[in-house]
């Protein structure tokens, strides 16, 4: 649930494109020639009060419980769903487990919050400063 939410308030990859192949009618009323780009904004979709409800914007592994929308495709979707999804579930999980098992994490002392530095992929401008230290329990 916790890598789940972590892909959801923070994605990585920030949209998707897609070109129409054929003439195509979306929703009953935007008509969309052959060849046409579309855009997907992964970011709208991940920080929708609509879809995650009122809370969106707070960092909340428990909405992942019951599941997750169809909406929920950190790895894309479709015939270009990222190659590497199941490595990446399986490792990131695994990471995750195995730092908060052994290792007390914080955020640096004084460091400013992260500027958000947006190019295909969504990350910190100035990157995030993490004190570990190894757990003795």
């Amino acid at each position: 649930m916790v890598w789940q939410e972590a892909l959801r308030f923070h994605p990585t990859v920030i949209h998707f494109g897609r070109q129409a192949e054929v003439d195509t009618t979306l929703g009953g009323k935007y008509k969309l020639p052959a060849g046409s780009i579309v855009t997907i904004s992964h970011c709208m979709l991940t920080h929708s009060e609509e879809i995650w409800g009122p809370d969106v914007m707070s960092f909340s592994p428990e909405r992942m419980e019951k599941g997750y929308p169809e909406m929920h495709m950190p790895f894309g979707f479709g015939g270009r769903t990222c190659i590497g999804k199941r490595l990446a579930y399986v490792e990131g999980v695994y990471l995750l487990a195995f730092l908060v098992k052994n290792f007390r994490l914080r955020v640096g002392g004084d460091a400013p919050v992260p500027t958000p530095y947006v190019t295909i992929t969504h990350s910190a401008k100035e990157g995030i400063q993490l004190m570990m230290s190894r757990r003795s329990d």
